[in-house]
C-alpha cells in the first residue's frame, strides 16, 4: 500500500501541483494566468486521493478543469500540457491511471510546475 500511496503522490504533483502560477488574465486566447488555475482547482480536487482509482473519480469530476488547462496552455508548455491532458482523458473513457506511473508523464508535470514557479516565493 506504500508504494501505491507514493505513487498515487506522484502522479498528483504529476497532474496538478501548480498552483502559484503568475501572469496576466485575457480573454483572447491562451494564457499562463488561466493555465495555472485550472490547475490550483485540479489541485484542491485531488490533494486527499490516495489510489488511482480515487484519481479517476477525481479527474472524471473535474474534466472541465482539464479542458481548460489544455485550451489556456501557452505555446511555451504546450506539448508537456498537452501530454498531461491526453494521460487525464484516457483515465477518464478506460478508468485506468496507470499512464500516471510513466516517466514521461512525470517529466510534464516536472516541466509544468517549472512552467508556472512551484514552490518559489513570489515578490
Amino acid at each position: 500500500m506504500r508504494r501505491t500511496r507514493t505513487t498515487v503522490a506522484l502522479a498528483l504533483v504529476t497532474v496538478v501541483g501548480l498552483a502559484g502560477c503568475g501572469g496576466s488574465s485575457s480573454s483572447s486566447g491562451p494564457n499562463k494566468a488561466d493555465f495555472c488555475a485550472a490547475n490550483t482547482t485540479l489541485d484542491k480536487a485531488t490533494a486527499n486521493v490516495t489510489t488511482l482509482s480515487g484519481l479517476v473519480k477525481a479527474l472524471k469530476d473535474n474534466k472541465s478543469a482539464i479542458d481548460e488547462f489544455i485550451k489556456n496552455a501557452p505555446a511555451a508548455i504546450k506539448d508537456q500540457a498537452q501530454l498531461l491532458a491526453n494521460a487525464a482523458d484516457s483515465a477518464i473513457k478506460s478508468g485506468d491511471a496507470s499512464s500516471f506511473e510513466t516517466s514521461k508523464i512525470a517529466s510534464a508535470g516536472q516541466a509544468v510546475d517549472k512552467y508556472c514557479e512551484i514552490g518559489r516565493a513570489h515578490v
